[in-house]
């Protein structure tokens, strides 16, 4: 391969002329040509570690984002099922975000409420229970003595009747 340039060097009009063999000249241009695709695989094996990474990263994140969730409302599912159990007793345990904090703290003041109701409901219905005992006795006092008053009544009347016989 030959090339020339003209030259102009202190107003002599000179011309360059350079001749190198083919080879010579395509090894330059192959060497630039290996370097361009190397660049670009290296280029190509970086953003495709670098997606895969942004997946893993994602990935990672979403598993954690419902761990997070799922986690605190385990927790407050099995909390409830306790209490509709009947164990009263139950406490909902573990960490919560503002959110299902704001669950859990209503849940469990409902629950207060409704473990104040059932106690008030129990004394009510042990008063009532003791009432009724009391009722019972006393009913049970009334037909003693009114048993007593109709055989008090049947010996007055026949008293009366055996007088009644003798004074006609």
């Amino acid at each position: 391969l030959t090339a020339w340039q003209p030259l102009d060097l202190a107003g002599l009009n000179l011309a360059l002329i350079v001749d190198i063999e083919r080879l010579e000249a395509m090894q330059a241009a192959d060497a630039i040509g290996t370097l361009a695709q190397d660049t670009k695989n290296d280029m190509l094996l970086g953003a495709g570690g670098t997606l895969a990474a942004a997946m893993l990263a994602s990935a990672l994140a979403a598993i954690l984002i419902i761990l997070a969730l799922t986690r605190p409302i385990t927790h407050i599912r099995n909390y409830a099922e306790a209490v509709s159990q009947g164990d009263y007793k139950a406490d909902v345990t573990g960490k919560y975000g503002p959110e299902l904090s704001s669950l859990r703290d209503s849940i469990r003041s409902m629950v207060a409420a409704l473990k104040e109701s059932l106690e008030e409901s129990e004394q009510q219905f042990q008063t009532l229970k003791q009432m009724m005992h009391t009722v019972s006795e006393v009913a049970a006092k009334v037909s003693r003595e009114s048993d007593s008053v109709m055989h008090s009544s049947r010996d007055l009347s026949q008293g009366a009747s055996e007088q009644a016989s003798i004074i006609v």
